[in-house]
């Protein structure tokens, strides 16, 4: 499975290590929320040249600098269960983590609203069922009242174990995705496509690093806060602008409606092209016309 990480973000930078004062530049306590926005649960999709997956992380403003880990793989379950298909068809892990923030907000900080979209490439897709398993996994966790810190964190995964995950299927003739209508229409969240937490403080405690020797930060926060199912609502038809003009840009196509284009666009030739095949033309011509000339 080929993947593109694309970013398209309402948002703002990232400053690598903790120095005084970014506490200040805090707004808690806070609710920060992940989702799931697109693809829905168990729909139905046409399939695409290149299919959108969308997370929206909400707030992140308000509790930056603070690094999320969202883990994230997507999978076709033709491949997974049956071992057909393309062996491009395996599973890949656009994960959300230090790394990626580091990068994306390198010289902004965020904005309320921040969204991360893996291209999942289905070229050659018919019918067939995806699973995306993901979990938002904050580590380490530290408490109010006392030094106890949990280095194993929390995730808002299964009680037994795991990640949440969500299903949808692809068949010819089905529905044309719609990020615009799927953001718009509010719907229910629930916790295979939703969390959030409610971060109170972010503690620094002494001697506490992560593997390359950096100081790690240690948020205190609460589980189990209601999430809200229309916090997209008002970016709806931003954000589908911004996948359109991303999925137009991986296919190689200058306009059209991504939704219906099912094969990469074909390279268009460059004037500079055009001009060297002109160029080259007039020279074998003229080259000829010598030839017969001086014969």
């Amino acid at each position: 499975m080929k993947l593109l990480l694309t970013l398209l973000v309402f948002l703002h930078p990232l400053f690598p290590g903790v120095v005084a004062g970014e506490s200040q530049s805090r707004k808690l306590p806070a609710d920060l929320q992940v989702d799931l926005i697109f693809p829905h649960a168990n729909e139905t999709y046409a399939p695409t040249q290149w299919f959108p997956v969308i997370f929206g992380v909400t707030n992140l403003e308000a509790v930056w600098p603070l690094y999320l880990y969202v883990d994230i793989e997507i999978f076709s379950m033709a491949w997974r269960i049956n071992d057909t298909g393309s062996s491009s068809w395996q599973d890949v892990a656009p994960r959300i983590n230090r790394a990626l923030l580091q990068q994306t907000f390198k010289t902004d900080t965020p904005g309320r609203h921040f969204s991360h979209t893996p291209l999942v490439n289905m070229t050659n897709g018919t019918t067939d069922q995806f699973a995306i398993r993901w979990a938002l996994v904050l580590r380490p966790r530290c408490f109010d009242n006392n030094s106890t810190v949990d280095e194993r964190g929390w995730s808002n995964g299964p009680a037994g174990g795991g990640n949440r995950v969500v299903r949808f299927d692809t068949a010819p003739g089905a529905e044309s995705p719609d990020i615009e209508a799927a953001l718009s229409d509010c719907r229910e969240p629930d916790e295979e496509n939703s969390v959030a937490v409610r971060v109170t403080d972010v503690k620094n405690p002494s001697g506490l690093l992560d593997a390359d020797g950096r100081q790690q930060m240690c948020p205190v926060f609460q589980t189990g806060i209601e999430t809200d199912g229309c916090a997209y609502k008002q970016f709806a038809r931003e954000l589908a602008a911004n996948v359109s003009t991303k999925m137009l840009g991986e296919m190689g196509c200058e306009d059209g409606v991504w939704q219906d284009i099912t094969a990469p666009c074909p390279k268009k030739e460059s004037i500079a092209s055009s001009r060297r095949l002109k160029t080259g033309i007039q020279r074998a011509l003229l080259a000829l016309v010598l030839t017969t000339y001086l014969a």
